[in-house]
This record gives structure tokens, sequence and C-alpha cells, in this order.
């Protein structure tokens, strides 16, 4: 998992939009706005999704063993960025 940052999420909704267009045939001529071809398609946003995914993700690991080496470490960045130090 990486940080997504605002530039990276406009730059991935411009594609996913770009992508619904393609698929629905409308050209950038036309003027249709983003909006209205996301209530055609009805699919989410892409925001929507990364989050969904990010918490499944983070849902699994939890999951893990605890002496698992990445459940380890999500509970250690967990625990820092609560705001106290990390153990050694």
């Amino acid at each position: 998992m990486w940080t997504l940052l605002a530039e990276d999420s406009r730059r991935l909704q411009s594609f996913h939009m770009s992508c619904q267009r393609q698929i629905l045939g409308v050209k950038w001529r036309e003027h249709v706005k983003n909006s209205d071809i996301a209530a055609i398609t009805s699919l989410p946003n892409v925001n929507d999704i990364t989050a969904k995914r990010r918490l499944a993700l983070f849902g699994h690991v939890m999951r893990l063993d605890a002496n698992t080496p990445v459940h380890q470490i999500l509970k250690q960045a967990v625990y820092v960025k609560s705001g106290h130090r990390p153990n050694a």
C-alpha cells in the first residue's frame, strides 16, 4: 500500500472517467458532464473503490496470526500513529 496523494487520486478519477466515456462512446467535443456519465454507468467513485479495498486489506492483515511479521508491523504502525513511541 502506498500513500495516495491528492494528485494521484485526481489522476485516477480522471482515468476512470475517460474509460467510462470511451466505453459509452462519448467524445470530448460533446461536453457531457462527469456527473451525467457517472449516473449512466452507475459505477462508484474511484476514491470509494480504493478506500474499500484498503479496508479489506487491513481486515485481512488484522486476522493474520499475531506472530506474522506483517501483522506485527501493522500493529506497530497503528500504535505509532496513535501518538505513542515505537517499541524496540
